[in-house]
């Protein structure tokens, strides 16, 4: 359910979620779609894309051919997974007042790992920092080796768990790679550097069957 679609003349990323009125989506951007104009944003895909906009439809672009054909690693995603990545750039923008400035793009292609970035922060000294929002169940060793995989791009990034992702391993993780648990719950945004560890058991279900009680002080931080 891409949020992101590339003009086919001009180049530039159009992001459906700047048309706040589904009347806007509809006079604006839906001709775009009729008349070849919308276009996959993976470079090695490139299709044309039209607009779904309903009363019972969350405003997203589609592929014409139905299933985009780019190599790049991608699979579908929830509704939950697409705000997730704006929730990310908006609360760079607000909460960090010297990224005020910096560029966020949405769904980026990083051509030499053939992945898709959900939110990067592009700075003016020409560093990027990607943020990556996990809300499928993934083991540590693969987040260790898709962070190994930016590093090794010269790409700094940081990782966003919530649903299925969101295990005490993970934040483990997460705090000694980074030194902070970044969370996503409900629409709303987490972050922290304090971390606790004991030896009880953690009392939610999901946690049951660890060997160790893993508590993260939240601070919430305005969306």
């Amino acid at each position: 359910m891409p949020l992101k679609a590339i003009h086919r003349d001009t180049g530039e990323p159009i992001y459906i979620f700047n048309y706040r009125y589904r009347q806007e989506i509809d006079l604006q951007l839906k001709p775009l779609g009729h008349q070849g104009f919308l276009r996959c944003a993976n470079p090695d895909c490139q299709a044309e894309l039209f607009v779904r906009n309903g009363a019972v439809v969350t405003p997203h672009f589609a592929h014409k051919t139905k299933q985009c054909q780019s190599q790049y690693e991608h699979c579908p995603e929830s509704l939950e997974h697409e705000r997730g990545k704006v929730l990310v750039g908006e609360h760079i923008r607000s909460t960090f007042a010297e990224w005020a400035n910096v560029e966020i793009e949405y769904e980026v292609p990083i051509s030499s790992m053939k992945r898709i970035a959900d939110t990067v922060a592009w700075f003016k000294n020409g560093i990027l920092q990607a943020h990556e929002v996990q809300l499928a169940s993934i083991t540590t060793e693969k987040l260790h080796q898709r962070t190994l995989d930016y590093y090794e791009e010269g790409i700094d990034v940081q990782w966003w768990f919530g649903g299925k992702a969101d295990t005490a391993a993970n934040r483990q993780w997460a705090f000694e790679t980074f030194g902070c648990v970044n969370l996503i719950e409900n629409e709303r945004i987490y972050t922290s550097n304090t971390y606790v560890l004991s030896e009880e058991s953690f009392e939610h279900d999901e946690f049951e069957n660890t060997s160790y009680h893993v508590e993260v002080k939240r601070e919430e931080l305005p969306l």
